[in-house]
């Protein structure tokens, strides 16, 4: 559609943007601040926001370094509506998650505490999801040595937007 605007009248204008493409895998919750007692125990979780299990075989995550990467085994499923924790190192993340299931890993490389780059992309290559986190506000400041991690408050928000996020209660929240 066509808009006419007279520059010489007092006027306001607001844009209003909304994505055309949904990716239907979404990076929900990041652990990037181990505790001195968990080295190596960097996770992140994804969320499938679509009807349908999806094989994410030979998709694969990458941080702010194009070699630092892992790629997902063949037969990797998301079900529906569902979450899949990658770990750094599996067997740290399940000594202190004995009952989360839906995980695996290992992947080669640490998320670094002042912030870093987390890509998502699908087993052509497309770069279906990224976003880069720090530990300055905006986005959620975790204290100290504590052990958190950060989680998107919404699946259906930017997670390119650190005000999008907040602090997990506990030492995450992963699988839910």
């Amino acid at each position: 559609p066509t808009i006419t605007l007279n520059l010489w009248d007092d006027l306001e204008i607001s844009a209003y943007f909304k994505k055309s493409y949904a990716a239907p895998i979404v990076i929900n919750e990041i652990s990037y601040k181990s505790s001195e007692g968990l080295k190596n125990c960097d996770w992140i979780e994804l969320y499938n926001t679509s009807e349908k299990s999806i094989d994410l075989s030979k998709c694969s995550i990458k941080d702010s370094e194009d070699e630092n990467r892992f790629v997902f085994p063949p037969e990797t499923i998301i079900k529906s509506n569902g979450y899949l924790i990658l770990c750094q190192n599996i067997k740290s993340f399940k000594e202190q998650f004995p009952g989360v299931k839906n995980c695996i890993g290992n992947f080669p490389f640490n998320l670094k505490n002042e912030g870093d780059i987390i890509r998502f992309y699908d087993n052509t290559k497309l770069l279906v999801d990224s976003l880069a986190y720090h530990y300055l506000s905006p986005w959620p400041v975790i204290p100290g040595n504590a052990r958190k991690t950060i989680e998107l408050k919404s699946w259906e928000l930017d997670n390119a937007y650190g005000e999008n996020w907040e602090i997990s209660k506990n030492h995450g929240t992963p699988g839910q």
